[in-house]
């Protein structure tokens, strides 16, 4: 049996890198013109494109369904794969779940594995909203549907799912400033996804709107579990804000840590919103205010556009925004009452 071309075979043949390879097979213009020539040349003798060729002749149908997500151990995509798989499970589907860590690398080669499996259609939150286009291209091109959750790759015209990120994060903020705050801090996880431009986006939209660009404006990228979150904090807390946003539940619990460490109490010397709400954060000291996202009305749009194209083999794209809630607790300190009463 001839072994499965990958993007590490190509690399190791040349004797060039794995990500020089997805660079030049990405078409992102990452690499030298004369390097990209070898790389799509080795790529063609090798079988690569024609692997995905061949697979698309074989209209092989499948109850299986790949699912991509970045991670499980962000309560957002663990409590979303499993909603998922409950309805596609009801509907006589089974998953193939892969997690990428957010590198374009393994996103490819896990979705060479998913054409190799014949998969009857994927669902999938990309790396990064310019990255991978090429091979995303060509799953669509071999009639395999693709509904895209939380993010999106611009310029490809797939079916998506998500909420309004921009405007949930302008509310989050219009709350802190109605609350008296005007030094408010937003820390996001990923750059370059559109879910992190989006949110990003409406951060800076509020702070200009509420006329606070020019006092304060301070916004974080990069911060993982696995990183030194205490000197992150405490880089933060340097520049004095009094409210903090964070991106997702992971840098969330990261904060939540670190605050505790560095003896910040909460929200009498800063206060805490997070993007993404779960259980616990009721039962945290204080209870932690949050922006809740609709899982189980995400995850049945998601199935439900997958189904529709699968079943219809529909080409028309289409996207779904649904409205997430602002859970308002105890993390948030009302400012605003302190001035009046000064």
């Amino acid at each position: 049996m001839a072994q499965r071309v990958t993007i590490k075979s190509i690399a190791e043949e040349l004797g060039v890198s794995v990500a020089s390879v997805s660079r030049a097979l990405n078409g992102k213009g990452e690499v030298g013109p004369a390097l990209e020539k070898r790389i799509l040349q080795k790529a063609d003798e090798l079988g690569y494109i024609a692997n995905y060729s061949a697979r698309s002749l074989k209209h092989q149908k499948t109850n299986l369904i790949g699912v991509l997500v970045p991670d499980t151990f962000n309560p957002f995509f663990a409590h979303f794969v499993t909603k998922i798989e409950e309805l596609l499970y009801d509907s006589g589907y089974e998953i193939l779940l892969s997690t990428t860590r957010e590198s374009l690398e393994k996103e490819r080669e896990y979705l060479e594995i998913m054409v190799s499996k014949n998969v009857t259609g994927i669902l999938a939150a990309p790396v990064d909203r310019t990255g991978n286009i090429s091979i995303y291209k060509r799953v669509k091109a071999m009639d395999i549907p693709i509904v895209f959750f939380d993010r999106n790759v611009e310029g490809l015209d797939l079916s998506r799912v998500n909420v309004d990120n921009r405007s949930a994060v302008y509310k989050i903020v219009r709350y802190l400033y109605r609350k008296g705050h005007r030094r408010i801090a937003f820390v996001e996880s990923v750059p370059n996804t559109s879910m992190g431009e989006e949110r990003l986006a409406g951060y800076r939209e509020a702070i200009k709107d509420f006329g606070l660009s020019e006092e304060f404006s301070l916004e974080r990228f990069g911060l993982f579990i696995e990183n030194d979150v205490k000197s992150q904090a405490a880089e933060i807390l340097s520049h004095r804000p009094t409210a903090l946003i964070t991106g997702n539940l992971v840098i969330t619990k990261a904060f939540l840590q670190a605050l505790k460490t560095l003896r910040i109490k909460i929200p009498q010397e800063l206060s805490l919103v997070s993007f993404d709400d779960i259980e616990w954060l009721e039962v945290t000291s204080p209870p932690i205010t949050a922006f809740r996202q609709p899982i189980e009305s995400l995850a049945m749009n998601a199935v439900a556009l997958l189904k529709r194209e699968m079943k219809n083999n529909e080409s028309n794209s289409q996207i779904v925004v649904v409205e997430g809630e602002l859970i308002i607790r105890d993390s948030v300190y009302d400012l605003s009452s302190e001035k009046q009463g000064g």
